[in-house]
C-alpha cells in the first residue's frame, strides 16, 4: 500500500502548474497527507540586478502565498481546501536544485509538478526542470501534462 504524508507541489503559477495544482490537491487529500507548495524565485536571471525592484523576501513570500492560495481555490472546491492541510513556502534560487533540497530537507513523499513551465528556451537549451527533478528526486514524482500539449507524430514515408 503507498503511503502519502509529505506531498510537494512546486509551482510557477503558469497555465501548466495551476492544471496540475489540481491533482496535487487530489493526492493530498485523498491520502491526507500535508501539501507543501514551493514557489522559487529564480536567481539566475538576477546576477547582475540582485534585486532592481528593490523587492524584499517577505514581500515576495507574501505574493507567492496569495498566487499559491488562489491557485489551490481554482484547482479544487471549497470543501476540499477546507480540509486541505497546506504551506507555501517561497524561496530564492535555481528551481530544480531548490525541488530536490526542500523534497530530501522535508522528506517528501511524492512531488507532483507540471510538465512545462514559464521558460521554453531555458528548457529548449538547458532542459526542463521537470526533467531533471525526476531524475534526481529522492522520491516519486508525479508529472502532469496539460490537455492539447502533446507530440503530434510526424508523417513517415
Amino acid at each position: 500500500m503507498i503511503e502519502l504524508k509529505r506531498i510537494l507541489f512546486p509551482t510557477d503559477f503558469s497555465d501548466f502548474s495551476n492544471y496540475a495544482a489540481s491533482f496535487a490537491v487530489s493526492f493530498a487529500c485523498d491520502y491526507g497527507a500535508k501539501l507543501n507548495v514551493l514557489h522559487i524565485v529564480e536567481t539566475t536571471l538576477t546576477i547582475a540586478q540582485p534585486n532592481p525592484a528593490n523587492v524584499s523576501m517577505e514581500e515576495l513570500s507574501a505574493k507567492a502565498e496569495e498566487l499559491a492560495r488562489e491557485e489551490l481555490e481554482s484547482a479544487s472546491t471549497p470543501e476540499l481546501l477546507a480540509k486541505l492541510d497546506y504551506n507555501v513556502v517561497c524561496v530564492r534560487g535555481k528551481p530544480f536544485l531548490e525541488i530536490i533540497g526542500f523534497a530530501k530537507a522535508k522528506r517528501i513523499d511524492m512531488i507532483v509538478m507540471g510538465t512545462h513551465g514559464r521558460s521554453a528556451l531555458e528548457s529548449t537549451l538547458m532542459g526542463s526542470t521537470a526533467e531533471k527533478v525526476v531524475r534526481q528526486a529522492p522520491c516519486p514524482v508525479f508529472t502532469v501534462r496539460k490537455p492539447g500539449h502533446g507530440f503530434v507524430m510526424p508523417a513517415i514515408g
